[in-house]
């Protein structure tokens, strides 16, 4: 038996590249055969390419995009050496897809937001609309990245996922988009990052070599809020501030990486004190590292704040969010030998779920959730 999955695993973004190496990692070595299809998807290539000036409405933004592209491009050879680390398949664009039946028994599409339309440009490869044979479509915690599919994308969606053998989602707004799309249940499942241990990450990460204590900040987007935060609770512990930064706002007294690794990446969540963040994987991995955190929900960036809500509410810390700019809750500890008995429990279902596929059976959803 041999799974293919196919994700954004060309995406230079840490989350993208976290979710597809654990998956593939996962399901080698606890199930059966698997490899990453190389798809070149062109939106995603698009995203690394020199910028057009015809995709700008102004020069200026023209301009930062270009000294972020180069500042970027060192990072980018960091990631594909991460890449190598996984076990791909050939290269394949859009039209030799269907080449790919050939070659596996099973394909999984997911995790990442890979059902986000404003994502991919509506590249339906991660639909596995080349996939011949319905009983071989499964998905493992895809994401929508949205609350509710627009009325107008319905149909569409509605014919990409009727015909899918099993569907597993990462979100309960998934689940609820399924449910009143389809109307059939689909699976809740963890991320693929929680699926390997914390000793398996440790493993890959290259350790920072400052012997500071640092807060670690990871954004997705700077807002005045969060640095603010960040001052204060530097301030108040008196530890410096790490950056790893992906678009230019605020600036403030703090050591900037631009090019870390994976493996880097890594090692600077493991050593943080504390860590600040607004994306989804930062708050994953601080879950994942135990590490105490502190995460900004942004409101309206697409929509996509379902997926922080679901996995704070998973493993209730809520209380983890900053709602304003005050320190009140700065020390409260959180409980990891219930976060981890909580993960535990997650990775179990999962591993029964992906077992499943591995085994062409088709799976009963609701004893799954």
């Amino acid at each position: 038996m041999k799974i293919g999955i196919i994700t954004f695993h060309r995406a230079d973004n840490y989350g993208a590249i976290f979710q597809t190496y654990s998956l593939q990692r996962f399901i080698s070595e606890n199930i059966c055969d698997c490899q990453v299809i190389d798809y070149y998807s062109d939106e995603i290539e698009r995203k690394s390419k020199f910028p057009n000036k015809k995709n700008y409405n102004s020069l200026s933004t023209y301009f930062k995009s270009v000294l972020m592209f180069f500042i970027y491009c060192g990072r980018h050879k960091k990631f594909e050496l991460f890449r190598n680390k996984m076990n791909l398949s050939n290269k394949y664009l859009k039209n030799d897809l269907i080449k790919t039946n050939e070659i596996f028994d099973s394909f999984i599409t997911g995790s990442d937001q890979v059902w986000n339309w404003n994502c991919t440009k509506g590249d339906t490869a991660y639909f596995l609309d080349f996939v011949s044979a319905n009983k071989k479509k499964n998905s493992y915690a895809a994401s929508f990245a949205i609350s509710e599919i627009p009325v107008c994308l319905q149909k569409d969606y509605y014919s990409l996922l009727n015909n899918f053998n099993s569907i597993s989602v990462r979100e309960k707004k998934g689940v609820e988009i399924v449910s009143n799309l389809l109307k059939r249940e689909a699976v809740l499942s963890i991320d693929p990052t929680f699926l390997l241990s914390l000793k398996d990450w440790k493993k890959l990460a290259i350790m920072p070599k400052t012997k500071k204590k640092y807060i670690l900040i990871y954004q997705l987007t700077v807002t005045e809020s969060l640095i603010d935060f960040a001052k204060k609770l530097s301030k108040k512990t008196h530890y410096s501030l790490i950056i790893i930064p992906n678009s230019f706002k605020y600036f403030l007294k703090a050591k900037y990486l631009f090019k870390a690794s994976p493996e880097e990446w890594l090692g600077l969540f493991y050593n943080a004190q504390y860590i600040i963040t607004n994306t989804f994987h930062g708050v994953a991995f601080s879950i994942i590292m135990n590490k105490p955190f502190f995460v900004e929900v942004l409101a309206n960036i697409n929509k996509t704040t379902s997926r922080i809500e679901n996995i704070l509410d998973a493993f209730n810390l809520q209380d983890r969010k900053i709602d304003n700019r005050d320190l009140i809750h700065f020390d409260k500890k959180i409980d990891w030998d219930i976060i981890n008995e909580k993960i535990n429990c997650e990775r179990k279902k999962s591993l029964i779920y992906l077992s499943s596929l591995c085994a062409g059976s088709n799976n009963n959803n609701e004893n799954l959730i």
